[in-house]
Protein backbone atom coordinates (compact mmCIF):
# COMPACT_ATOMS: atom_id res chain seq x y z
CA UNK A 1 0.00 0.00 0.00
CA UNK A 2 1.60 3.01 -1.04
CA UNK A 3 -0.71 6.45 0.22
CA UNK A 4 0.42 10.04 -0.80
CA UNK A 5 -0.74 12.88 1.03
CA UNK A 6 1.89 16.04 2.18
CA UNK A 7 4.24 12.55 3.25
CA UNK A 8 4.27 9.45 1.54
CA UNK A 9 3.84 6.63 3.40
CA UNK A 10 5.12 2.61 2.29
CA UNK A 11 3.38 -0.60 3.80
CA UNK A 12 3.20 -3.99 3.25
CA UNK A 13 1.08 -6.81 4.93
CA UNK A 14 3.43 -9.16 6.80
CA UNK A 15 3.24 -12.34 9.63
CA UNK A 16 5.79 -11.04 11.32
CA UNK A 17 6.29 -7.34 13.38
CA UNK A 18 9.39 -5.40 11.88
CA UNK A 19 10.83 -2.64 13.85
CA UNK A 20 14.08 -0.63 12.58
CA UNK A 21 14.99 2.56 13.63
CA UNK A 22 18.11 2.86 11.46
CA UNK A 23 15.46 2.56 8.12
CA UNK A 24 12.31 4.36 9.77
CA UNK A 25 10.68 0.71 9.41
CA UNK A 26 7.37 0.48 11.89
CA UNK A 27 5.37 -1.92 12.21
CA UNK A 28 1.19 -1.42 13.06
CA UNK A 29 -1.03 -4.34 14.32
CA UNK A 30 -3.76 -5.46 11.58
CA UNK A 31 -6.20 -8.52 13.27
CA UNK A 32 -3.37 -11.18 12.93
CA UNK A 33 -0.96 -9.60 10.71
CA UNK A 34 1.21 -6.41 10.66
CA UNK A 35 1.09 -3.28 8.22
CA UNK A 36 5.40 -3.10 8.32
CA UNK A 37 6.59 0.13 6.61
CA UNK A 38 7.38 3.54 6.54
CA UNK A 39 6.53 7.68 5.99
CA UNK A 40 8.85 9.38 4.44
CA UNK A 41 9.18 12.86 3.79
CA UNK A 42 8.82 13.26 -0.16
CA UNK A 43 5.53 13.03 -0.42
CA UNK A 44 2.93 15.99 -1.59
CA UNK A 45 3.98 18.63 -0.18
CA UNK A 46 6.91 18.34 -2.49
CA UNK A 47 4.29 19.00 -5.41
CA UNK A 48 2.71 22.00 -3.83
CA UNK A 49 6.96 23.63 -4.10
CA UNK A 50 7.29 22.87 -7.58
CA UNK A 51 4.14 23.33 -8.97
CA UNK A 52 0.63 25.69 -9.04
CA UNK A 53 -2.89 24.19 -8.46
CA UNK A 54 -3.60 24.46 -11.88
CA UNK A 55 -0.33 22.69 -12.98
CA UNK A 56 -1.23 20.08 -10.74
CA UNK A 57 -4.37 19.80 -12.06
CA UNK A 58 -3.42 19.59 -15.40
CA UNK A 59 -0.61 17.05 -14.60
CA UNK A 60 -3.56 15.04 -12.58
CA UNK A 61 -5.79 14.67 -16.02
CA UNK A 62 -2.76 13.48 -17.64
CA UNK A 63 -2.07 10.37 -15.12
CA UNK A 64 -3.15 7.01 -16.35
CA UNK A 65 -3.42 4.54 -12.93
CA UNK A 66 -3.23 1.62 -14.79
CA UNK A 67 0.11 2.19 -16.32
CA UNK A 68 3.51 1.40 -14.75
CA UNK A 69 5.76 4.19 -14.33
CA UNK A 70 9.78 4.84 -13.10
CA UNK A 71 8.64 7.05 -9.78
CA UNK A 72 11.32 8.70 -8.34
CA UNK A 73 9.90 9.78 -4.65
CA UNK A 74 12.87 12.00 -4.18
CA UNK A 75 13.66 15.46 -4.06
CA UNK A 76 13.21 16.06 -0.21
CA UNK A 77 11.52 19.87 0.50
CA UNK A 78 14.03 20.36 3.73
CA UNK A 79 16.73 18.50 5.58
CA UNK A 80 15.71 15.41 7.23
CA UNK A 81 14.24 12.17 6.28
CA UNK A 82 12.02 8.89 8.28
CA UNK A 83 12.07 6.65 5.90
CA UNK A 84 13.56 4.63 3.95
CA UNK A 85 16.84 5.75 5.36
CA UNK A 86 16.74 8.03 8.95
CA UNK A 87 19.11 10.78 8.63
CA UNK A 88 17.68 13.93 10.31
CA UNK A 89 20.34 15.82 8.22
CA UNK A 90 19.83 14.13 5.41
CA UNK A 91 19.96 17.38 2.46
CA UNK A 92 17.62 17.79 0.10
Amino acid sequence: VTSLGSTLAIKLLSTSRIDDARFGVYSHRLDDMWLVGGASNTGGAVLRKLFTDKKLEELSEKIDPLKPSSLDYYPLTSVGERFPVADAKLEP
